[in-house]
């Protein structure tokens, strides 16, 4: 089960990560909609790093 969660937030992440780079290349680095994306990210990323711990 533990590792079926590691993958999906690995998984969400990459799918997050890729959302983020192509609304900063279609809308700028500094648009609302990349950095929704960039703070979604990172709540992500905060998840796998919690869940590591």
């Amino acid at each position: 089960m533990e590792k079926l969660y590691a993958e999906l937030i690995n998984e969400k992440i990459e799918e997050k990560r890729q959302e983020m780079i192509r609304l900063a290349i279609d809308f700028g680095f500094t648009s609302q909609l990349a950095v929704q994306a960039s703070q979604e990210l990172d709540s992500l990323l905060n998840a796998a790093a919690f869940r590591d711990k």
